[in-house]
């Protein structure tokens, strides 16, 4: 079944693979008209790539590493991770980060 315009692709990969199924979206053109993509992940089976992608769609995320600093990084992981440990473990985490920003 053909998926919705603008909502991304779901495609096999040659070869044998443990992960054959790709899943991504267009992002945009070049100057040549050609598609640009952005690779959201690779799965095994076809059902998991289509709930990916939907997930995706639900709520868009990027997956340039390069676009994220380690700051927020670390601002997106303490909110979770500060949830479960001690006070100690959390004051850790904080002076280990200040030293790495130096």
């Amino acid at each position: 079944m053909k998926n919705p315009n603008g909502y991304g692709s779901v495609y096999k990969l040659s070869g044998k693979r443990r992960k054959p199924w790709g899943v991504r979206k267009t992002i945009g053109w070049d100057e040549n008209g050609k598609q640009l993509y952005q690779n959201i992940g690779y799965y095994a089976d076809r059902s998991e790539a289509m709930m990916a992608l939907a997930e995706f769609n639900k709520n868009p995320y990027t997956t340039e590493a390069s676009q994220v600093t380690f700051a927020e990084l670390f601002d997106l992981w303490s909110k979770e991770k500060f949830k479960k440990v001690s006070k100690s473990n959390i004051n850790g985490y904080n002076a280990s980060f200040k030293i790495s920003q130096t």
